[in-house]
């Protein structure tokens, strides 16, 4: 009973501590963003929940990148030309 009880403990260390930090290397989300997204997975959708949580999060991540890039509201002043910018005399790309 007490090496269940250990291997029960261990488990749950382990998948509370170093799982979200290996998948979120994995599919390239930080660790805490990981770590909130297997808690709110678990929270509402139980072991589930859980073990989807971080391709989940990669997932909406990967989206708004994409929409961020797509509709591109604030370029960066490297991307304005130099009419808009005068004091700058050479556009640079990125």
């Amino acid at each position: 009973m007490l090496a269940l009880a250990w291997g029960l403990a261990y488990q749950q260390v382990e998948n509370l501590t170093l799982e979200p930090q290996i998948s979120a290397r994995a599919v390239d989300v930080h660790p805490a963003e990981s770590f909130a997204a297997v808690m709110l997975g678990a929270s509402l959708f139980g072991v589930g929940g859980a073990l989807l949580g971080i391709p989940v999060a990669a997932m909406v991540l990967a989206l708004l990148d994409i929409t961020h890039a797509s509709t591109n509201c604030f370029p960066s002043s490297s991307a304005l030309p130099a009419q808009v910018l005068p004091w700058r005399t050479t556009t640079t790309t990125r």
